[in-house]
């Protein structure tokens, strides 16, 4: 089977923080990514998203050192996929578009080389 991903993952372990509407109402969660691209996530949370839906995505980078703080990723996306990870674990895969300039974000995080 070949992958159709056409941009590179980079594993990270790093706080994300979604919302989304349901019926008017705002929603929030907080996950882990296990990798991340310039186009989408992959994250870990304790509750499941359906398939479908709309997210606003903040990822929150590492600091390297010398930085007083961490940059943070912006973007809107959709849920693609969900797994069950465990017993009450979801891994979620999210299409996203990122504000800014994301390739420069990642090369100032490291992420990149």
């Amino acid at each position: 089977m070949q992958d159709a991903r056409k941009t590179k993952r980079y594993p990270l372990r790093t706080p994300v923080y979604l919302t989304w509407s349901d019926g008017g109402e705002v929603l929030e969660l907080a996950g882990v990514t296990r990798d991340v691209s310039m186009k989408g996530i992959f994250f870990l949370a304790g509750a499941a998203l359906n398939v479908g839906t709309h997210l606003k995505v903040d990822v929150v980078l590492p600091t390297l050192s010398g930085q007083r703080r961490g940059m943070k990723l912006h973007g809107e996306g959709t849920v693609l996929r969900v797994e069950r990870q465990g017993r009450s674990e979801r891994g979620i895969a999210a299409k996203v578009a990122f504000e800014g300039e994301t390739e420069e974000t990642f090369l100032a995080c490291g992420l990149v080389q």
